[in-house]
């Protein structure tokens, strides 16, 4: 599967600000079962931009715009190919204990002992996990922020992609399976995405409880790690006394065929 993607976000400001640092997460991160073939990166107002790998192996994009400035944009785009293929690299023992935003309650750890163990068959164990956790909570913007805990959305009943996954890495754990919070984009989105990946059969299998499926071809992922903490796609400060507007687009589509980057 080759997919293309286009993402955008410009942030204006209410007033001029300086000294503007950010790290990104917007580039697709190397896994068994996608690989980069091309991509480009652009920042505005230009600045020299650095490329390295954190500790959880996401791809982060790092500069400083010291000169005043009341818009910011920053866009990826690029090509990815996606294939079936098993990530069976073995978890860190961090992914198997509660993060901050993953903290266990006592609500979260009787809906743990309530889907039994793992056992044998843990890929239907996990199947009754996003069962568990897809018929809770409803899906609602504007209650939540990035700040709320599993435990917090797990008692609202209600969220968005990153609450939902937090509930169920928070689950996962509490029953002794390591679990990763992972971000993205999928194909028809049209902003980034969020879902959970487990420790199972050797193996990581990436579960979507937001849709109530699991993650397939027609997703792109940018970064993993223990809650989205780790793997925030944008983050930064700046010196000023300003609000912020953020305006985000996210275009995933098929191709069937390699592109040249557009850019060359």
């Amino acid at each position: 599967m080759l997919l293309r993607y286009s993402y955008t976000t410009l942030i204006t400001f209410s007033a001029k600000v300086s000294d503007h640092a950010f790290a990104l997460r917007c580039v697709p991160m190397p896994t068994p079962a996608q690989r980069l073939i091309w991509q480009h990166f652009t920042v505005l107002p230009y600045c020299p931009v650095a490329t390295s790998v954190d500790a959880f192996g996401s791809v982060v994009s790092t500069g400083f715009l010291g000169r005043r400035h009341n818009l910011f944009a920053y866009e990826a785009a690029g090509l990815v190919e996606i294939v079936e293929a098993n990530d069976v690299r073995q978890p860190e023992l961090f992914y198997s204990h509660p993060s901050p935003l993953t903290a266990p309650s006592p609500e979260l750890s009787q809906v743990a002992v309530s889907l039994g163990e793992p056992g044998q068959a843990p890929e239907a164990w996990a199947m009754r996990l996003m069962d568990a956790v897809s018929s809770h909570m409803a899906y609602c913007p504007g209650i939540t922020s990035v700040d709320t805990t599993a435990a917090q959305a797990f008692q609202l009943r209600q969220g968005v992609c990153q609450d939902f996954a937090h509930v169920s890495v928070a689950l996962a754990r509490l029953a002794g399976v390591p679990a990763r919070y992972a971000c993205g984009f999928m194909e028809g989105e049209g902003a980034s995405h969020a879902w959970a990946e487990l420790f199972i059969n050797g193996r990581w299998l990436a579960i979507d409880p937001t849709n109530h499926r699991l993650v397939g071809l027609t997703y792109i992922k940018l970064a993993h790690g223990r809650d989205f903490d780790d793997c925030s796609i944008s983050r930064g400060t700046f010196r000023g006394a300003a609000s912020q507007c953020v305006s985000v687009s996210v275009d995933v589509w098929k191709v069937n065929q390699l592109e040249p980057d557009p850019c060359l």
